[in-house]
């Protein structure tokens, strides 16, 4: 638990006025001693500096508020506020529940709250790393576990693809905690609170369906694809799964919605039919020719990025190079922001196509413009080492001139 720089202080405790302030009047006042949960959940949110730390290695003001609760005292070693902290949680979890903003469920408990948003927050850092209480708690609110909770923001996430990943190395993070699954309790014996049954899930996922909603067709065609249900057990029906996977085509082919395109042409690739993954990506970058860049639909990028990897390598089409960087350039311009992660992955392939030319001098320079980004499984083949590796192997210096005609380095 690292101390923060100062210069974000007078924004940060603007930030937590704001956020106690925003919690609103009408949610409920919650203590646990002394300690009010809906302020909590607010320092968590925002991450608050504390100015008058009880120990040491505090940093944030929900650490202290929750180190005074549990009777964390100034002498207290490592272990010692573990073991304190560890008590606390598993004493008072289901106290520990937030009814702030637009979080969904209503009286989720803290650790659902702080993962909500996905890419980590500090509160998860402390529980998983050092406090370690029982993680399976599950809500009267929902009847689920945070674990449930994460699969459904990766379910919700799924044609975001970094987003997604987001939640599922929060997941890891969490399954390697030990954290369970409610029908993993369920079968384990647990007392749980009652969820919706099975059938009334399905049955209102259909009903939305019938009325126009693209997502409640896919969700269907997903559960009866894998019979996986959060609910309870079901067996996977791949006649069914057809007849909502044919439904959601037909909804996606109506409202030309790229997102929707391009939720397709993933879930077409889970099934290895790569002529239907393909042509839905196509849907999606003719659905979604660009308006004004701050307002290209989510998924864009993306389903060019899959269709220009896929004419680089003649990966279910004939190579053309040609094809590829037009579809390279397209996700690389369609990028949200500075630092979003289409750029350095288009980058990289924009440098293996010049490394299919034969230009390897322009591949270095795209590949030095993305080098300090992280690698990912989407990279191209020839950085499978990493981009120095490739650079020493060809005999290039490790610094040179990028893309941008500046020296990297």
């Amino acid at each position: 638990m690292g101390k923060l720089s100062t210069s974000a202080l007078a924004a940060a405790l603007l930030l937590a006025g704001a956020a106690t302030s925003a919690l609103g009047q009408s949610a409920p006042r919650r203590m646990i001693g002394t300690l009010e949960v809906a302020e909590l959940c607010a320092a968590v949110d925002v991450q608050t500096i504390e100015l008058e730390p009880v120990h040491d290695s505090v940093a944030y003001q929900f650490q202290n508020m929750l180190f005074k609760a549990a009777g964390v005292q100034a002498a207290d070693d490592q272990e010692a506020i573990n073991r304190k902290m560890r008590a606390f949680f598993n004493a008072h979890m289901p106290e520990l529940l937030c009814a702030n903003g637009f979080f969904t469920p209503k009286n989720g408990n803290i650790l659902k709250y702080a993962v909500r948003n996905g890419g980590g927050n500090p509160l998860l850092d402390d529980v998983l790393a050092n406090w370690k209480p029982d993680l399976d708690q599950v809500d009267a609110a929902d009847g689920f576990t945070v674990l449930d909770f994460i699969e459904q923001k990766m379910d919700t996430y799924k044609p975001d693809k970094y987003r997604r990943r987001a939640f599922e190395a929060d997941y890891a993070r969490f399954r390697k905690a030990g954290a369970r699954h409610r029908y993993e309790l369920a079968a384990a014996g647990k007392p749980l609170p009652p969820v919706e049954s099975v059938a009334s899930v399905l049955g209102k996922l259909e009903t939305k369906a019938g009325t126009g909603d693209f997502y409640s067709a896919i969700r269907l065609a997903t559960i009866y694809r894998s019979g996986r249900i959060l609910n309870g057990p079901m067996p996977p029906d791949p006649a069914k799964m057809r007849l909502w996977l044919e439904r959601a085509a037909a909804l996606a082919t109506a409202s030309r919605d790229v997102s929707d395109s391009h939720w397709l042409g993933m879930f077409y690739g889970e099934l290895k039919e790569r002529d239907a993954e393909l042509r839905w990506y196509a849907k999606a970058v003719e659905f979604g020719m660009p308006p004004p860049k701050s307002m290209i639909p989510k998924g864009w990028w993306e389903s060019n990025f899959e269709l220009g990897k896929a004419y680089a390598q003649g990966d279910g089409v004939p190579r053309d190079l040609e094809r590829a960087q037009w579809h390279l350039e397209r996700a690389r311009e369609s990028a949200w922001a500075p630092g979003d992660s289409a750029i350095p992955v288009s980058q990289r392939w924009m440098g293996y196509l010049a490394e299919l030319r034969g230009d390897i001098d322009k591949a270095a320079r795209w590949y030095r413009t993305a080098r300090y980004a992280f690698a990912t499984k989407d990279d191209p083949p020839s950085l499978a080492k990493g981009i120095e590796p490739w650079l020493a192997a060809k005999g290039l210096p490790k610094c040179g001139i990028n893309s941008d005609g500046n020296k990297d380095c």
